[in-house]
This record gives structure tokens, C-alpha cells and sequence, in this order.
């Protein structure tokens, strides 16, 4: 967006400190598995609105209005504005609850009336945008619509708001979805499947100390690191004597190697010589999991690359 909304009074929240807790977290997330009703036919009242609306047949559930249309950041820009002016029926037409079944309308509208008030009257000024890449499960995104998403970004706005000769700075982080040619606010929290990178894919049977020690990094299907989890390696058709778990960004006392530059997703495997192959066996596998971080929507559902193990 990079400019800046007109001044004008906007109803808002009773203080400048709920303004800046509420709003930095305006749009709270919904997990993916949350039970929601079925989405109803919005008749909404457009006295007052400060978003222009399109025609009548063009503002029912599951077709963009004009509001929707435009860059991700002048439609970001139009929820904002609307948010913060209280016009609670016309903010909640930038969700896509209209494309899926699984979105409750009404849950969004209740959280757009918590997070901002109808109480006292706010300013909004200077308003900027940046796009980044989002963190999503594409496949997860594309099965919980009935509609193509056709292009996903997430906007970073930064935004300043004056009460009681007072301004604070602002900021929000939401992934936006295009639909239809229409640009919605996606507040699901989908899981993201995660999987491990192996610093050696091979190790000797007989192999102990420094020569039995495996880097693990841990990221998501996007390729991103991930922070906070664990590795858990265990026999698969190699032996194994017990289970071995390792924390990412932890360098355990008791490794002989040097992990200095050890990063916050990667995680050191002491095997150690409990490796083993049996007689009948020129190779096996050590089958590594992972335990993402409980607040995170990680997920490790699906097959990680093996460690082998050779004679």
C-alpha cells in the first residue's frame, strides 16, 4: 500500500492501549479442525459504509465485491478502515467464508466486534504495506476451498492511530488469499507437514564417537526452519539399542564433535555405536521423526529421509 488513508474520525476502541493489543491481533487465527457452522447469505446494510460496494447480486456470500478487488494492500488497506470504523457487516465480507463451508461467518463477525468496540471515536493516519512470502500448506489451502485459490501473499501493514492527543504505532501480520479475482483474509491456521535435511545419509555400523554423530535440521515443507522441535531416531531395518532424541539448537555436553555454528533448527544425533546391522545384512535404516514445537501448526505425518547404515 505505501501511502496514506485520508485523516478522518473512526470509531474505535476506549483506549489507545486496547488499540494497540487489540488490533495486533485483530484477526485471530482459527485452527484448521475448529468446529464452524455453515456460512449464511449476508444482507448487509450499507448505510454509512466507507468501502464502496458493488451491485446488489455481486454482494452476496461467494462472489468479490468491489471492496475485494484491486493489489492485496489497497484491499487490506479497505478491511482496516472498516474494522476501525466499527462497520462490522462490511469487514467481514474480506473473509472467504463465502467459498467454504468450513468458515463460520458469524464467528468472524463476533471477533471483529471483541477486538474493536463500538465505544469511543479513534484516528486513523499513515498506513503502509509490505508483501512477503507466506508459510502455508498449499495442498491443505487448495482442499478447504470450493474455488481455485489463484495466488496467496502475506502483507505486513504498519499503521498509526491518534486518541486523546495521543498516536501509537500499529502492525499486523495476515496472509491474504485470491479467489475469483477477489482478495480475502485467511485466518486459519493450517498445519504444515515438517521434515529433516541429514548432514550425512550414510554411517558405518561399527562407527562410535565424533564418526557416529548425525546433524539433523528440521524445516517445514517450505523449505523454512524450524525452532523448538526434536529429532527421534529409532531402528528401522538397521538395529538400533534405544531410542535417540535430540533438541534442536541444543549441543549436548556429552558430543565429541565441534558444533559451534550449531543453528536453532538443527539437531546433533549421538548414535554412538549402538547402530548396529545384523549378520545376514550389508545395509539398514535408522528411521528419523520429529516432535515439532507444541504452539506451532507443524505436523510430521508423512515418511522423513532415513538414516542408512552400512557394514
Amino acid at each position: 500500500m505505501g501511502g496514506e488513508i485520508s485523516r478522518r474520525r473512526l470509531l474505535g476502541t476506549t483506549s489507545t492501549t486496547v488499540v494497540t493489543a487489540g488490533l495486533a491481533g485483530c484477526v485471530s487465527t482459527f485452527t484448521a479442525d475448529e468446529e464452524m457452522s455453515e456460512p449464511a447469505d449476508d444482507d448487509t446494510d450499507d448505510t454509512d459504509s466507507t468501502v464502496e460496494s458493488a451491485d446488489d447480486d455481486a454482494d452476496s456470500a461467494g462472489e468479490p465485491t468491489v471492496a475485494n478487488t484491486g493489489s492485496p494492500c489497497e484491499v487490506a488497506e479497505r478491511f482496516l478502515e472498516a474494522h476501525l470504523g466499527t462497520e462490522y457487516e462490511t469487514a467481514v465480507e474480506f473473509y472467504p467464508y463465502g467459498y467454504s463451508s468450513q468458515l463460520s461467518r458469524e464467528a468472524r463477525l463476533s471477533k471483529l466486534k471483541e477486538t474493536v468496540p463500538e465505544t469511543e471515536t479513534i484516528e486513523l493516519t499513515d498506513v503502509s504495506c509490505e508483501r512477503t512470502e507466506p508459510e502455508l500448506n498449499d495442498e491443505r489451502l487448495a482442499e478447504y476451498f470450493e474455488e481455485p485459490v489463484t495466488s496467496v501473499t502475506r502483507l505486513e501493514l504498519d499503521y498509526f492511530v491518534q486518541h486523546d492527543d495521543e498516536t501509537t504505532e500499529n502492525s499486523t501480520s495476515d496472509v491474504w488469499i485470491e479467489i475469483d479475482e477477489g482478495w480475502y483474509l485467511f485466518d486459519v491456521d493450517l498445519d504444515s507437514e515438517v521434515t529433516v535435511e541429514l548432514s550425512e545419509h550414510v554411517v558405518d555400523s561399527d562407527a562410535t564417537g565424533e564418526d557416529a554423530e548425525i546433524a539433523v535440521s528440521v524445516v517445514a515443507e517450505n523449505g523454512t526452519p524450524v525452532e523448538d522441535a526434536t529429532v527421534v531416531a529409532s531402528a528401522g531395518f538397521a538395529e538400533l539399542d534405544d531410542t535417540i532424541d535430540a533438541e534442536t539448537g541444543v549441543v549436548d555436553e556429552d558430543l565429541e564433535g565441534t558444533y559451534d555454528d550449531l543453528a536453532d533448527h538443527q539437531a546433533v544425533l549421538p548414535l554412538d555405536g549402538r547402530q548396529s546391522l545384523r549378520s545376514d545384512q550389508d545395509r539398514g535404516t535408522i528411521e528419523l521423526d520429529v516432535i515439532p514445537p507444541s504452539d506451532s501448526n507443524l505436523i510430521d505425518e508423512q515418511a522423513n529421509p532415513e538414516l542408512q547404515v552400512v557394514k
